[in-house]
């Protein structure tokens, strides 16, 4: 058994009348989406339909007006083309269909995310816990899901001082450790303690300066042991 809408009729209106609603509607959704997304990330295990009942309950509390909840669909089955008969429902304008498609989604519990690359909404393909989507990214030829966590990486240790030291000095050691010019057991042991002050730096409980002389002690001491080896 499959569903399938069916246009209604309603009052004819101009092209800007049209072109009014449009915008108004995708702004809705975009607010709607924004809310499920909260939801979902508060209330996990939530039965999916509950998630249509919140976002009601928060509608009549700032539009002072249920969206999902206002009418119900009218709904009946038709014969699409024999012998098949779907389940049909009477669409009457963009809202009615808004409407109906969120619904459906949340019902069966197809997950909107928003790409913490480029910004933009887009359905899981393969993991509803992805973060990037499959859309190319600007001129780069590439996709979000490709160098959406590089990208998101770069902008994260351009904008923090804790980062940029933190990459500086871990690609120093890693060039070490390929170089044959340090164990592989002792960088790894390096990277654990670094990633561990790092984190505490981050949260506040590690003086930043504190941070640099502790990744400075460790360069300084690995020069003296060259100059002792020569």
């Amino acid at each position: 058994m499959t569903f399938s809408i069916y246009a209604g009729h309603s009052p004819r209106k101009t092209l800007a009348d049209l072109s009014e609603d449009f915008r108004r509607t995708t702004a809705f959704a975009k607010h709607e989406i924004e809310n499920l997304l909260i939801l979902r990330e508060k209330f996990p295990d939530a039965p999916p339909m509950e998630y249509v009942y919140m976002l009601d309950i928060a509608n009549e509390r700032d539009f002072v007006e249920y969206f999902f909840l206002e009418k119900p669909f009218k709904a009946f089955y038709g014969l699409v083309k024999e012998p098949e008969v779907a389940e049909l429902y009477e669409i009457d304008d963009i809202r009615d269909l808004l409407r109906f498609e969120l619904i459906k989604m949340i019902e069966h519990s197809i997950f909107i995310k928003k790409c913490k690359n480029c910004g933009w909404y887009f359905i899981p393909n393969r993991r509803q816990d992805a973060e990037y989507c499959d859309r190319s990214f600007g001129e780069t030829g590439k996709k979000c899901s490709e160098i959406g966590a590089m990208l998101r990486y770069e902008k994260k240790v351009a904008e923090n001082p804790i980062w940029e030291v933190y990459k500086r000095n871990y690609r120093r050691q890693n060039s070490r450790a390929r170089a044959k010019k340090m164990a592989q057991a002792e960088f790894l042991q390096w990277s654990d303690e670094a990633s561990q002050k790092r984190d505490e730096c981050l949260a506040g409980e590690l003086p930043f300066d504190e941070y640099v002389a502790w990744l400075e002690r460790g360069r300084m001491r690995k020069a003296r042991e060259k100059r002792d080896t020569q």
